[in-house]
């Protein structure tokens, strides 16, 4: 008995289709341009249900880390009130508005090589500063002309299990570092 073509697709059609169920698509997006205007930066932070949009950009450096330089970035969802400016802007301990939850973003300390040395984000009451990455690839990083421009993304499964994903672009002024 001789089987005609559509009974030897079935299986093949069949087989295709519940493969696609299990392949993942990325949970991240390709990050936006890079904002024309200082202060601004586009994209969101994601934790489970939550997204936050970011839409401010500060950046602070060259800050000495063991001779080389590095830039303390900050991107939040609302602006930064200028009194309130360098203490969010200090490396470490900074960043009291994200931390007690008044500002929603991410911050990040990014060297040589487009890498962030290390990534915080905080959104929603468990990522306050309690996540941490280390060693993250920008798609790009430029400090030039007292402007500090970037762009990045991470998605859920490249977050170390966090459960956060951010995509972003930025262009912000660089201040001086905090004394």
């Amino acid at each position: 008995m001789q089987r005609g073509p559509l009974k030897t697709l079935v299986p093949v059609i069949v087989m295709v289709v519940a493969a696609a169920a299990f392949i993942r698509v990325p949970d991240v997006q390709t990050p936006a341009p890079i904002p024309a205007q200082p202060g601004v930066a586009v994209g969101t932070v994601k934790a489970g249900a939550l997204s936050v949009t970011l839409a401010h950009a500060y950046a602070s450096g060259p800050i000495d880390d063991f001779g080389e330089p590095v830039y303390q970035i900050v991107l939040t969802d609302s602006p930064v009130p200028p009194e309130a400016l360098d203490r969010e802007l200090r490396r470490l301990g900074g960043a009291p508005l994200l931390r007690g939850g008044k500002l929603s973003g991410i911050v990040m300390t990014v060297g040589q090589n487009n890498i962030a040395r290390v990534m915080l984000p905080f959104i929603g009451p468990d990522l306050r500063g309690s996540a941490m990455l280390s060693s993250v690839s920008l798609a790009s990083f430029t400090v030039q002309n007292g402007r500090v421009t970037g762009q990045g993304a991470r998605a859920v499964g490249d977050t170390m299990g966090q459960g956060w994903s951010y995509s972003a672009s930025w262009n912000a002024t660089l201040r001086p570092p905090a004394k």
